[in-house]
């Protein structure tokens, strides 16, 4: 949210930062409630059904194997991505290591269903 502060008044510039939070915050948490939902539905175990588990599992997977994909895809092509030093990070060891981890993750959390 930009508002038109003029003479950068202290309460404009105030309120302009409150309403940038308010902004990220409302996107967070309808975020989260995106991604917590789906996986909560097969955790209910009064209601435990294969069709809820199977949706819940594959709900799992492909939160850690879509992430995986589109980054997989992007270090075959640098050159689409505009930012200069995304070299250096997809590069670094580190980089590897968390992107394998966050996939055994993914694989983890759908064997607990």
């Amino acid at each position: 949210v930009n508002l038109d502060c003029s003479d950068n008044e202290w309460w404009c510039l105030i309120a302009g930062r409150l309403c940038n939070w308010l902004v990220v915050s409302a996107l967070l948490l309808f975020c989260g409630v995106a991604l917590v939902l789906p996986l909560s539905i097969g955790n209910n175990p009064a209601g435990l059904t294969p069709g809820r588990m199977g949706f819940s599992m594959i709900y799992a997977v492909s939160n850690a194997l879509v992430p995986y994909l589109v980054t997989h895809h992007l270090e075959m092509n640098l050159s689409d991505v505009s930012d200069i030093h995304i070299d250096d990070l997809i590069g670094s060891a580190y980089y590897e290591s968390a992107q394998k981890a966050l996939v055994a993750v993914g694989f983890l959390l759908a064997l607990l269903y």
